[in-house]
């Protein structure tokens, strides 16, 4: 999976591309190996667990252990962007993840 990920979060902003292909063993994959991972995949993953509604119900338990782990990383960015996110998914009726359009923050 580490390699799998590399390559597909390889690019800048690759984050929106991924998200479709994740599926419950990819996420739980990623939870095992996430300290392991370079800071910028990290990242990259972090942005990228903005998911659909749809996937999002079947993810949500392991996207929420990835950003617990995220805040306690030894990366400053990793922490702060895993807090950030961590705050916004427990307070998603306020601030829906799956409504944020990354294209426009180019």
């Amino acid at each position: 999976v580490e390699i799998w990920l590399s390559e597909k979060l390889d690019l800048p902003w690759s984050s929106r591309l991924i998200a479709p292909l994740y599926t419950k063993e990819i996420i739980e994959n990623i939870y095992e190996k996430f300290y392991k991972l370079e800071t910028t995949i990290k990242l990259r993953i972090l942005f990228s667990l903005a998911l659909k509604k749809s996937k999002k119900n079947q993810l949500q338990e392991n996207m929420i252990k990835i950003y617990q782990l995220a805040c306690n990383d030894e990366d400053d960015w990793v922490s702060t962007i895993g807090k950030i996110l961590y705050e916004l998914v427990s307070h998603e009726e306020d601030y829906p993840l799956d409504k944020v359009n990354i294209e426009k923050l180019d």
